[in-house]
Parts: C-alpha cells; structure tokens; sequence
C-alpha cells in the first residue's frame, strides 16, 4: 500500500470525525428541551366511605344494627340459601329482592315490626303459596327471632301476599 493512501485514508477520517463533531454540536444546541406547561391539580375533599355490604365486610366483623339496607339482607338471605338450603329453597330465594323490617345483623336479628320479604313473582294471593313456604323454612333455617312471635310475610311483585308465618 502506497503511503499516499494511507494519508488519504487518515485525513478522510479525520475530517469525517470533525465534521460529525461540529454537527452533533450544532443539533445539540437547536433541539435543547422546551420547558413543559405548568400541570396543575384540582384537590377534593374525600367523601364519606360508604357501609360496607355484607359480602364486603371483613370476616368477624359484625355490622352496627340497622346499617344494612333491604336489598343487603335479601344478598344475605340468598347467600346463605346458595349455601346450605335445598334445591327448591335456592330456587324460591333466588326470588327475594329485598327484605324489611329486619334490625340487627346477619347473625342475630331482631324486628320491631312485621318482617316482609318481597320477591319477583306476578300473580295474586296466594298464587305462590308453594315458593312462599319454601322462603318461610329457609329464613327459619338461616335466623329465628329471639322471642319467637315474629310475623313474617312473604310478598310477590304486586304486593300481594303470597304467605306469612310466625317465626
């Protein structure tokens, strides 16, 4: 190899070395950062947390009387049913949309007046006799109340009576 060549070779190198040191310099300084906008925050006060439903609350952690609404009872109700009831029980219960007139809480209740659990069945009087009994013996099955002369009617979507007994 000719030392002509060599040189050639070195002084292309360098000057590509420099040329790309002069334009990475010069692109440096065109493309710095601009600053970003101002980001600013809207701060609210929390809101209350709400009462826990049943299936929400820690295991061991009985609920103050009188905190669960209608619909949570019958949840109650149903969940307790799907567990240890019969088949025609969890099929009658899987009726109940809500009960009321219960105070307490899922272990322990009491009630000050009629208890009345209202289901999802159309009809009359007395067209779901059958169902209503089996919801009647699944509620005794799940809770009792402590003086046993508790009225307990069970009430289709019309709001006629489909069955009641004294629990």
């Amino acid at each position: 190899m000719d030392k002509r060549h060599v040189v050639g070779y070195a002084v292309t190198g360098v000057a590509g070395l420099a040329l790309g040191a002069v334009l990475g310099a010069a692109s440096g300084t065109q493309a710095s950062p601009k600053p970003s906008p101002a980001v600013t925050h809207t701060v609210t006060a929390p809101s209350p947390t709400p009462t826990p439903t049943p299936s929400e609350r820690p295991v061991g952690a009985p609920a103050s009387r009188g905190e669960w609404t209608p619909q949570e009872w019958a949840d109650a109700f149903k969940a307790f049913t799907a567990k240890r009831g019969t088949a025609q029980q969890r099929a009658a219960v899987g009726h109940v949309v809500k009960v009321k007139g219960l105070d307490g809480n899922d272990t322990d209740w009491e009630a000050a007046d009629d208890v009345k659990i209202f289901t999802d069945f159309e009809g009359e009087d007395y067209d779901y006799t059958a169902q209503a009994e089996l919801i009647l013996d699944a509620l005794t099955d799940w809770q009792e109340s402590r003086e046993g002369d508790l009225r307990v009617e069970v009430l289709n979507a019309n709001g006629s009576t489909q069955g009641s007994d004294f629990m």
